[in-house]
């Protein structure tokens, strides 16, 4: 971080949680496919 950073210190970090409601009893997943899934976002700024 030394490298990078203007004060290798000091470093920013964001999380976020997301809380959702757990499915019906019962319930059944679908098949996996490959196509299917999640993409994450992230950002770095290094200026």
């Amino acid at each position: 971080m030394q490298q990078v950073a203007a004060d290798p210190r000091s470093i920013s970090l964001r999380q976020r949680w997301s809380f959702m409601r757990l499915p019906h009893s019962g319930y059944t997943s679908r098949a996996y496919h490959p196509a299917s899934g999640g993409y994450s976002i992230s950002r770095r700024t290094w200026t």
